[in-house]
């Protein structure tokens, strides 16, 4: 029985961090390769991408699931450890309303807004490695 709903919790964390590697592949194309004025709509697709993983992870279903294989005695040390580690993590994010998570991003696409509207244009950067000037400082 532990075993196929440990493995519906390895199921459940594997789509959550499918979602999080997404958000992180944008968030690296927001800061390498992004248009111009790319910035909001590539904003809104990391709110969103991350929104649906606190969503994944805090769903009532997902805390019984966690609340069930922590009560369980058959389980091995190391999967005792990551029921464990997500129960914590879990009453942790319960805490957290999903509304904060997308105005932390959206504080965050502000400030990315900012960054890029008052220091060198984006235009200025490279962005070719095979177009990359090294800068040196002469002596």
């Amino acid at each position: 029985m532990s075993e196929s709903l440990y493995g519906e919790f390895k199921e459940v964390l594997q789509k959550i961090a499918d979602l999080k590697y997404s958000s992180a592949v944008l968030q690296w194309d927001q800061e390498t390769y992004l248009p111009k004025n790319g910035h909001e709509a590539r904003g809104r697709q990391i709110a969103t991408l991350n929104e649906l993983a606190h969503e994944q992870f805090t769903q009532d279903k997902f805390g019984a699931l966690l609340n069930d294989l922590a009560g369980r005695n058959d389980l091995s040390e190391k999967e005792k450890k990551n029921v464990h580690l997500s129960l914590d993590d879990f009453n942790r994010m319960i805490q957290i309303d999903g509304d904060n998570v997308l105005g932390r991003y959206h504080r965050a696409l502000i400030f990315y807004d900012l960054r890029n509207t008052t220091g060198p244009s984006a235009n200025s950067i490279t962005r070719s490695t095979s177009n990359r000037t090294t800068h040196r400082r002469s002596t």
